[in-house]
């Protein structure tokens, strides 16, 4: 030990024995686990931080229960420093019942009591920072653990920016152990890791394990830095893990290895204060514990399995007479900005974040026009960057706040993939139900403008089928305000709300056609239906969103023009969707036809027609898919109508094939 820290010690003999007991807590726990796994006890895997252990410690010396921490998949060390939940822990990587997760998150996932952890690098970064958002004005902090294989990802720095932009309470501290997994970082890092962050203006130190009592300072006062100053700061802690990246799977040179074992800084430091006895007595206690929680897991109950649960929305519980509360001759864009108006006056804790929706210009296509000057403070004008927006909205929703999000195009929610797939739709299930995420984005999708390939794109059926989301479509029979007010009255989960740019410029369509009216089921999903007041059906639609102006006015052309009547049937929420209850009324037609605006392979109509072949209720119907050719969509307007589903294309599909059908039945 170095001269420093050895006078620290002989000053704070009572804190460091605190320090080292909990740190040989955390080793002797992954230890066990890692034993027990050897054994096969243990399925799945195993990330432990033997070696690193003083980090998560000395860092919780200086937080309180009321501040957060995000952790990644080398968590358990900074777990059991903030909760000291050995049995919660032990329990849920056995899989039980009594897991602080009932068995559903294992190693990598935990939450309990403002811990949560992830296995995604650098994922939590931005969820980190929408938490830290609502620290703002009080004097909390939240803390997020990342290690040095993170540098590689683009999220990281996407956070980096908007963290220092709006200056919020959040310590980044980096463990840099010198390995992605197993490979050196002189193979993945260029330049000085500490400049990384500076360069956002973020406050950026440096400290390592081996000098234990300059890391305590450090830790101290960056803590303090971020609670007193309401600002981003960052330390590098150099540190080596002493055991494989994962269970076994350690190809690093032995000599290094032991280089590193040698210089151990709690094996010292507990050989230092500790005479053998004593070191004994500590540890055979420790060990007790732990082999009393497994004794107990081994004993507790697998949780019951259960698949995601969603909550049934009454959107049109109080609105059975619809176009009573339709606004006639208002466009759906002027529509969604009153709804917006209405929303965030009625409720404080919705906060709008998108790209360029602050006044003067309001957004790509008006919607948040007026908002931010009736709302500053609660309008936020985001960097170009989706994935980080939408983690943001993430940790937002954990505090309690309602973040509507806005994705200027659609084209660009993939760039959000992963925060939308591994972390806005997951935590609810993966930790046993004990947090929402109220989040809404909302997005335009489609063509028609002549936007070209990358800006007319109907993408929401690459969301469908993901537990967690819930996907609508809004259209042009009802006011949208009726649905954006139920899903902030409902919301506990990650709601997308797709928005057809065409649709923007239609106004609402007050009334059904003649003859026709509207009905409309909340169970299984919220609907409306078109339906003849005829009780003789020749042919069912089924369609969402944009095209359903398109609909309505083939159904009348089909009519007046070929003797044929048929019903409209079309779900506002797409995901997730079940037809059964729908299928008395599908039945009465012998042509079923599934229109959508995005390409055709394994999207909306395909799930739908392949829950209607399976019901034996349709074997004898005949059914047809309308969607766009499998091409990139072109920004030739005349190349663009080819391409697209349209009246004349859609309506020539539906008489060529009935026609076909009745020419075949005559000949019978």
């Amino acid at each position: 030990m170095n001269s420093i820290s050895s006078i620290y010690l002989k000053n704070n003999k009572i804190l460091t024995e605190k320090i080292i007991k909990k740190c040989m807590l955390i080793r002797l726990v992954e230890e066990r686990l890692l034993q027990a796994f050897s054994e096969g006890e243990l399925y799945g895997t195993i990330h432990t931080c033997i070696g690193q252990e003083l980090i998560g410690v000395m860092a919780c010396q200086f937080i309180n229960q009321t501040d957060t921490i995000f952790s990644n998949h080398r968590c358990h060390g900074h777990f059991l420093s903030f909760t000291n939940d050995v049995e919660g822990l032990i329990s849920e990587i056995y899989g039980k019942k009594t897991g602080v997760c009932s068995g559903i998150g294992g190693s990598q996932h935990l939450y309990k009591n403002n811990f949560y952890s992830n296995g995604i690098q650098g994922g939590f970064m931005p969820v980190a920072a929408g938490l830290a958002y609502s620290f703002k004005e009080n004097n909390k902090i939240a803390i997020i653990f990342i290690g040095d294989g993170t540098l590689g990802e683009g999220i990281l720095y996407e956070t980096y920016n908007i963290i220092a932009l709006l200056k919020l309470p959040l310590l980044i501290i980096l463990e840099n152990n010198l390995y992605a997994q197993s490979t050196h970082q002189k193979e993945t890092l260029s330049g000085d890791i500490l400049k990384r962050a500076q360069a956002f203006n973020i406050y950026a130190d440096k400290s390592d394990i081996w000098n234990w009592n300059s890391l305590y300072k450090k830790m101290e006062f960056m803590i303090n830095y971020v609670r007193h100053y309401r600002s981003p700061a960052f330390l590098e802690v150099s540190c080596y893990r002493l055991k494989a990246h994962s269970k076994g799977d350690d190809d690093r040179d032995e000599n290094e290895i032991n280089f590193y074992k040698k210089k151990d800084p709690v094996k010292i430091i507990m050989d230092q204060i500790f005479h053998k006895l004593q070191k004994k007595s500590i540890i055979s206690l420790i060990k007790e514990r732990i082999e009393n929680a497994i004794y107990k897991a081994k004993k507790d109950v697998y949780a019951n399995y259960k698949i995601y649960q969603y909550k049934n929305y009454n959107i049109f519980n109080n609105y059975q007479n619809l176009y009573v509360h339709c606004k006639k001759n208002k466009r759906i864009s002027t529509l969604l900005n009153n709804t917006l108006h209405n929303l965030m006056k009625e409720n404080s804790n919705i906060i709008l974040l998108g790209e360029d929706i602050k006044d003067p210009y309001g957004g790509a296509f008006k919607i948040t026009k007026g908002l931010s000057s009736k709302f500053p403070d609660r309008v936020i004008n985001t960097p170009i960057s989706e994935a980080a927006i939408v983690g943001f909205s993430c940790g937002m929703s954990l505090s309690g706040l309602l973040p509507i999000v806005e994705i200027m195009f659609g084209d660009f929610i993939t760039l959000a993939f992963d925060q939308i797939l591994n972390h806005a739709s997951k935590l609810k299930y993966m930790y046993n139900y004990n947090v929402s995420t109220p989040i809404i984005i909302r997005t335009p999708m489609g063509g028609g403008r002549g936007y070209g390939p990358t800006h007319s794109q109907t993408l929401e059926k690459h969301f469908l089928g993901i537990p967690g989301i819930r996907i609508f479509a809004i259209n042009n029979l009802f006011n949208p305000e009726i649905l954006y007010k139920s899903i902030l009255k409902n919301n506990q989960e990650l709601s997308i709300i797709i928005e057809n740019k065409i649709l923007y410029t239609k106004n609402l369509l007050s009334f059904p056609l003649k003859g026709y009216f509207y009905k409309f089921k909340d169970y299984p999903q919220p609907t409306i239906m078109m339906l003849p007041k005829s009780n003789l059906i020749d042919i069912t639609l089924i369609t969402y969103g944009g095209l359903v102006d398109i609909i309505v006015e083939i159904i009348e052309e089909l009519f007046e023009e070929h003797d044929l009547i048929a019903q409209l049937i079309c779900p506002i929420q797409i995901y997730p969707c079940q037809l059964s209850e729908f299928s008395n009324l599908i039945k009465k037609s012998s042509l079923i036809v599934l229109i959508e605006e995005g390409q055709g392979f394994a999207n909306f109509s395909s799930e739908m027609l392949s829950q209607l072949i399976e019901n034996d209720k349709f074997k004898n119907c005949n059914f047809l898919r309308c969607s766009s050719e499998p091409s990139p969509i072109p920004a030739s307007i005349y190349l663009e109508d080819k391409m697209l589903p349209n009246k004349t294309n859609i309506l020539r599909n539906i008489l060529e094939i009935y026609n076909e059908k009745k020419n075949v039945n005559s000949k019978i």
